[in-house]
Parts: structure tokens; sequence; C-alpha cells
């Protein structure tokens, strides 16, 4: 059934090469045909100018129309085909010398004997090309930044993978590698204080507080550096100074987010003490 397909191919695409070869050849010959009869017709009206049968004014004026015509039929046509024989070498080519080109290379390098492969399964997912887990894209990172240090996108995408396997310090290296090749941004910094409180089980330490600090500075309104600045409050018996942090953010901060459920919760808290 392929093989019918591809002969069918094969003659479509054969007639649109042929085609205009053979008009072509008959364009030329049409050409050649009304130069010939423009050039009779001047070289007649010279010799009624040497027979008498036209006064010169009159053979002038002929002779400037006709050429007139002969030049306006050069203008207009194509550019002169080539020879018959050089067209008939091209249509060969196309016609026979192609295919057989085509068919050899693909005897060659292709796989005429590889059976035939149901859509379904080629759709299918190949098991080689399925997502590498977590493991496998930070041994793929690492490997690459041995060879490529200076890579701080790299860093970059290797920090987030550390943290999903719990590899908090390693984390915070990456983070901070980031921001020394790449430059500082609000969003690097405040990246980097969240893994230095996920290295320190959940305490906001001096240095991630002083990350939030400079986040703030690029961009005020980063809604996770002024949670962390109140949760450091907090944790530093600042009950007042986290309690404004986070009901000013509670204000700004969308309903049904993970930020505004997280400042909801820490409130509850404070607001639990102060009952006691």
């Amino acid at each position: 059934m392929i093989w019918l397909a591809l002969g069918v191919l094969t003659g479509f695409a054969l007639l649109t090469v042929l085609w205009p070869l053979a008009r072509a050849v008959r364009r030329s010959r049409e050409g050649e045909a009304d130069v010939a009869f423009f050039r009779a017709q001047v070289a007649a009206l010279d010799a009624d100018l040497r027979r008498g049968l036209i006064d010169p004014a009159g053979a002038e004026a002929a002779r400037a129309q006709a050429a007139r015509r002969l030049l306006a039929l050069d203008l207009s046509a194509p550019a002169p085909a080539r020879s018959t024989g050089a067209r008939w070498a091209a249509a060969f080519l196309a016609a026979v010398a192609m295919p057989a080109i085509a068919f050899g290379l693909y005897a060659h390098v292709g796989k005429p004997a590889l059976p035939d492969q149901p859509l379904v399964a080629r759709l299918r997912p190949d098991p080689a090309g399925q997502a590498e887990t977590p493991a496998q894209a930070v041994a793929r990172l690492e490997k690459h930044l041995a060879e490529h240090p200076g890579d701080g996108q790299a860093f970059e995408q290797l920090a987030p993978l550390y943290q999903s396997l719990s590899r908090w310090d390693d984390a915070v290296r990456a983070r901070e590698e980031a921001l020394r090749l790449l430059g500082e941004t609000a969003l690097r910094h405040e990246a980097i204080g969240e893994a230095m409180i996920d290295a320190r089980e959940g305490v906001v330490t001096l240095e991630a507080n002083d990350h939030f600090e400079r986040a703030l500075g690029l961009n005020p309104r980063l809604g996770e550096a002024r949670f962390y600045i109140g949760l450091g409050a907090a944790q530093d018996g600042d009950i007042t100074r986290a309690r404004a942090i986070w009901t000013e953010l509670a204000r700004e901060t969308p309903d049904n987010s993970r930020l505004k459920a997280a400042i909801t919760q820490q409130l509850a808290k404070l607001n639990a003490l102060d009952a006691k």
C-alpha cells in the first residue's frame, strides 16, 4: 500500500516538473515565429523601398512601427529558454534519475524492512523519554555544573530540586551561587531566606531576615518576605510588631491564597496567646 502511495506522489511531482518544461517549449516556439514574422516584415519594406513601391517617408514610418512591435515583443518575452536538448536532459533527470537516486538512498540509509507501526503505538510515550525524577535531575545538573561552574541558571534550577529532596544546606548554597552569578533581585533574596528557614527547621535566623529586608528594599510589596519578617518578630517575642505586619499584609493578600491562610493561622496563634 505504501509503494502505491509513493508511486502516485512521484507521478504528481513529475507532472508538476515536466508540465512547465513542455509549456516553455511551446512558448519558445511561438515567440520565435512572431519574431521571424516581424523581421520578415521589415525586410519586405526594404525590398519595396528598393523597388520604388513605397516612398522613403512611408517606408521609414512602417519600419519604425514594425520595430516598435518587435521591441515590445522582445521586452515582454520571458528570458531565453534553454536549448531543447538541455530541457530534455532536465526532463530525464526529473523523470528517471531523481527517483532512482531517492530510492537508492532510501534503501541505503532508510529502513525498508521496518514493520508497520500503528498510530497508537507511535503516540504512546517512549519509556526512555519519561520525565526524570528529582534525583536524576539533580545528578544531571550537578554533572553539568562540574563542567560549567559559572552557569547561574543551572544553580537556580538545582536549588528547588535540593529542597524537594530535603537537602536544605545544598539548597542554600545553590541559591547563593545563583544570586552571585546572575545578580541581585528581590525574588532571589526572598528565595535564599526561605531556603535558610528550611535549613533551620522553621527558625528565621538573622541572616535569613537580612535577605528578606534586602528583598523588600528592592520590592516592598513582596508578600512572603513580609510574612517571614513578621514570623521572625514573633519568634523574637515582638508580638506587637508581628501582629502589625500580618494584619496589614492580610488586608492586601487575596482570599483563598496560600499566603492568606498562613497569615490567618499565625494571627489566630497570637490571639490565643493574648487570651491566656
